[in-house]
C-alpha cells in the first residue's frame, strides 16, 4: 500500500513548521500569501492529500469572511453551461479575495420568487450579484430590495427605469465582429437565430446584424430573424422550421449552445457546413473547439468577466457611487465552420 506524504514531511520541504503548514491548509490570515503559496505548490508536486485528522481537533471558528450574494436564474434553458462557467470563475475570484459565496436561487415561479424577495427582505445589505435572465418587472423588484446589487453579464435595457450598476460583455461588438466575418466569406443570407425577444442579449446581437448588414447595403430577411430559448434542442427546431418553409439562406449565426442544435438540423438535411452553410456562433465555450467541423466563435471571456466583476464589487462600498455600466471585449476566434480550414 502507498504511504502517502505526511504533514510534517511537507513542513521540512518548504522549510516551516508543521503549524503553519496546517494553518496554510486553513487559509489562516497569520500565514503571509507568498508563504501559503509555497507550500500549497509544494503540496501538489508532493501529492499530498488532506485527510480528515490534519492537526488536533478544532472546535467551531468564527468565520470573519465577506459573504458576497449571488442571486441566479436557474431558468436559463441552453444558457446553463456559460452561466454554470461564469459561476465557477466568479468563486474563484472570490476565495482570491477571501470572500464567500452565498447562492440565491430562483426558477422562474411565482412561489419561488416570492420566497427569494421575502429572503432579501429579512437579510442583512452584503454585497450582491445578480446574474441570469430576470424579466423586467421582476428585475425590478430585486433592485427595489437591493439597489446596490451589480449585473452580471447584463447590457443597458431601456425598459429598466431604476439605476443599476451592471458589466457585462459588447455583446452588440461580437455581432458585429461575427457577421462582418460571414460576410467576408461571401455570406449574403443570414439566419439570426436569437433568444427570448426582450433578452438583452438578443436585443443586443440582432442591433449588431443589423448595423453590420446595413453598411453591407444588404437588407435583413426578416423571416431570417427568429427568437428560440437558447437551448440546442430549440435551435434546432428553429433551423427545421426555416428549411421546411423552403427559406434560402447560407450562414447562421447564434450562440454556441444555440449553434449545436442548428449544425445538426443542417447536416440532417443534407446541408454541409460550411460548404452550403456557415456556422458562426458566440461565447468561445470549450466544445466548439471539439465539434465536427470546429465552431467558429466570438470569445466572451468568462473567467475575465468574473475577475471583473468580484474587482468591482469589493473595490469600495457601492452605496451612494454614480451608476457604472462596465463593458469587455470580445474576440473572433476563427475555426472550420465557417471557412472549412483548420
Amino acid at each position: 500500500m502507498k504511504k502517502h506524504t505526511s504533514m510534517a514531511s511537507l513542513a521540512r520541504a518548504c522549510g516551516v513548521s508543521v503549524m503553519t503548514a496546517s494553518r496554510a491548509f486553513r487559509q489562516d490570515r497569520s500565514v503571509d500569501s507568498e508563504t501559503r503559496r509555497k507550500i500549497i505548490a509544494a503540496a501538489a508536486q508532493m501529492k499530498y492529500q488532506p485527510t480528515g485528522r490534519m492537526g488536533r481537533p478544532r472546535g467551531p471558528r468564527k468565520n470573519n469572511r465577506q459573504p458576497v450574494r449571488i442571486i441566479v436564474e436557474t431558468n436559463l434553458g441552453g444558457a446553463n453551461l456559460y452561466h454554470a462557467c461564469l459561476l465557477g470563475a466568479i468563486e474563484r475570484a472570490l476565495a482570491g479575495h477571501e470572500c464567500d459565496c452565498l447562492l440565491r436561487t430562483c426558477d422562474g415561479t411565482y412561489d419561488n420568487f416570492a420566497w427569494l424577495c421575502e429572503v432579501l427582505r429579512s437579510e442583512a445589505w452584503r454585497p450582491t450579484m445578480i446574474l441570469g435572465y430576470f424579466p423586467v418587472d421582476k428585475l425590478q423588484i430585486l433592485l427595489e430590495l437591493a439597489p446596490e446589487a451589480l449585473l452580471v453579464d447584463f447590457t443597458e435595457n431601456p425598459r429598466l427605469t431604476r439605476s443599476y450598476n451592471s458589466i457585462g460583455f459588447d455583446n452588440i461588438e461580437a455581432a458585429r465582429l461575427a457577421v462582418r466575418h460571414l460576410l467576408e466569406t461571401g455570406r449574403r443570407r443570414i439566419l439570426l437565430i436569437k433568444g427570448q425577444a426582450d433578452h438583452a442579449f438578443s436585443m443586443d446581437i440582432e442591433k449588431g446584424c443589423r448595423d453590420v448588414s446595413g453598411l453591407a447595403g444588404i437588407e435583413l430577411d426578416e423571416r431570417l430573424v427568429v427568437a428560440a430559448d437558447f437551448t440546442a434542442a430549440g435551435a434546432y427546431r428553429r433551423v427545421l422550421d426555416v428549411i421546411g418553409r423552403g427559406l434560402k439562406f447560407d450562414a447562421v449565426f447564434t450562440n454556441d449552445e444555440m449553434a449545436l442544435g442548428a449544425m445538426r438540423a443542417l447536416l440532417e438535411n443534407g446541408r454541409l457546413i460550411p460548404e452550403h452553410i456557415a456556422v458562426a456562433g458566440c461565447d468561445g465555450l470549450p466544445f466548439g473547439g471539439f465539434t465536427k467541423p470546429s465552431l467558429t466563435t466570438v470569445v466572451l471571456d468568462h473567467a475575465e468577466l468574473g475577475k471583473a466583476a468580484v474587482e468591482h464589487i469589493l473595490a469600495s462600498n457601492l452605496r451612494g457611487r454614480p451608476a457604472r455600466h462596465i463593458r469587455l471585449g470580445p474576440r473572433l476566434e476563427i475555426r472550420e465552420s465557417t471557412t472549412g480550414k483548420k
